[in-house]
């Protein structure tokens, strides 16, 4: 439909005949239109104007677009890694607890007060339908975590060991972990805690979680 024209807002226009040339000021010409009176004060002209970014207003958005993407991804990955940590000395402390229950009861049904491994924790032992640990966590994967737990080997399943390692080091967690029937978790940040099922002791260079 006709639209009207401001001339005050910096239009430029140059008259071909009976045509007028309308553009904005710095500007491409935007169309070609007829003007409507000798003393062109009115023109009645119909634009079809295609709405949409300029290349310099897409490449703004994409720039500040990454500015937002450089802050918040890494402070993500960060809260996602202490997130998944926080969960793997929580499950260390449910395997811990597990332990000493599935002892106390016998949970295997052999006889035998000792400790088990993750499968056994999972399933509870004796036939029981409800575990100590859950599935996920006897699978062991969990949040981000490896997770290997079992009675000692040399001495008739007294003492038990566990580790949660990160399944991917740097992304999924920066801290390895490991405890054992003291009751207390361990950590370090140099390298994966190897499954000691022999003494179930803890290696020299860990430290206890909350020093």
């Amino acid at each position: 439909m006709p639209a009207e024209i401001d001339f005050a807002r910096g239009y430029a226009f140059r008259r071909v005949g009976n045509r007028l040339c309308f553009r904005l000021r710095g500007g491409s010409p935007l169309r070609t239109v007829r003007t409507s009176g000798p003393n062109h004060k009115e023109i009645a002209l119909t634009l079809r104007i295609k709405k949409g970014f300029t290349l310099i207003e897409l490449m703004i958005v994409i720039a500040i677009i990454a500015i937002i993407a450089a802050i918040a991804i890494p402070n993500l990955i960060e809260a996602r890694k202490n997130g998944n940590e926080t969960a793997a000395i929580g499950a260390l402390k449910t395997i811990g607890t597990s332990q000493s229950l599935f002892r106390e009861a016998d949970k295997e049904g052999d006889g035998n007060l000792d400790y088990g491994t993750l499968a056994e924790l999972a399933s509870a032992g004796g036939g029981s339908t409800v575990g100590l640990i859950d599935s996920v966590l006897g699978a062991g994967t969990k949040n981000g975590y490896l997770f290997s737990a079992s009675y000692g080997a040399q001495t008739s399943e007294f003492l038990w060991f566990a580790v949660a390692n990160p399944a991917l080091p740097q992304t999924t967690g920066d801290r390895y972990f490991c405890a054992n029937q003291e009751g207390v978790t361990f950590y370090t940040v140099s390298a994966a805690f190897a499954y000691n099922t022999d003494d179930c002791t803890v290696p020299a260079n860990s430290t206890p979680v909350g020093k």
